[in-house]
């Protein structure tokens, strides 16, 4: 103990102080800053409220791995029926729409919410990602009502799993918000299908991190974990902190490219 400290207060007999009571120190709490002052992108508004829109454009000539973007782009639309047997007609690939979730929970269920919904398109000779996010669960109705609005001039819909989690989460949460599904009428590849049919023999795994470096030459380096994404969206919300988002934006990104 400091010998120049001034005394500890003590009780008297029946508890009361002696002394003056030792102040109460309370712990700074750091400056708060939400989606729109740390991410790239801005705040939309719809009849149903607001939510944020952030968006990635890839042009033609960048490489993703050991491909150009332009390779994605050059894709006659005879290719969906090729990889999916016939099931789906010849779309230009400017109608296709390639999507991904960030959710609160892996397991999904009614409780689990799709925070995060990323969308990539064709266009401009690259490839562009539109980011739906909704920076608390008063948002959610205004995001799914701005990404159904968007889906509807697209044809076709491109996920890597998502027939067996993203789109069922997704029509849970529309039906909570008593909103039309706009997945009903799209034509739907799921990736994951094709890829256990080619590669599951050859390929230790078919998740989509291995194939990303097996097939295309693709390593992600300082990729955020998929299984973390919750707690810092989670941590988010809590602190309203809005640099614990930064890793979630490029994550998403990377799973739709």
């Amino acid at each position: 103990m400091d010998p120049g400290a001034d005394p500890v207060p003590r009780s008297g007999e029946n508890g009361e102080s002696t002394s003056e009571s030792l102040p109460y120190f309370q712990q700074e709490q750091p400056e708060r800053y939400d989606a729109e002052q740390v991410l790239d992108g801005e705040v939309m508004e719809n009849q149903w409220g607001r939510y944020f829109l952030s968006e990635r454009f890839y042009p033609g000539h960048q490489r993703h791995g050991d491909y150009e973007i332009a390779k994605l782009a050059a894709l006659p639309g005879e290719w969906l029926g090729a990889i999916s047997r016939g099931e789906i007609p010849p779309y230009d690939p400017s109608r296709w729409a390639f999507l991904d979730t960030e959710t609160t929970g892996l397991a999904g269920g009614a409780g689990t919410c799709a925070f995060l919904v990323g969308v990539g398109t064709i266009e401009d000779g690259g490839f562009r990602v539109r980011l739906f996010f909704m920076r608390d669960y008063d948002e959610e109705a205004a995001m799914l009502a701005a990404l159904a609005e968007f889906l509807q001039w697209r044809d076709v819909l491109i996920t890597y799993n998502g027939k067996t989690y993203d789109v069922p989460l997704l029509e849970t949460r529309y039906r909570l918000a008593r909103k039309p599904f706009p997945f009903g009428r799209l034509h739907h590849l799921d990736l994951l299908h094709g890829a256990r049919q080619l590669w599951k023999l050859r390929m230790e795994s078919c998740k989509l991190t291995h194939l990303e470096c097996e097939v295309l030459g693709f390593l992600r380096e300082g990729d955020l974990p998929g299984e973390l994404i919750p707690y810092y969206y989670f941590e988010y919300l809590r602190t309203r902190q809005a640099f614990r988002l930064v890793p979630l934006f490029p994550h998403n990104v990377i799973d739709i490219v």
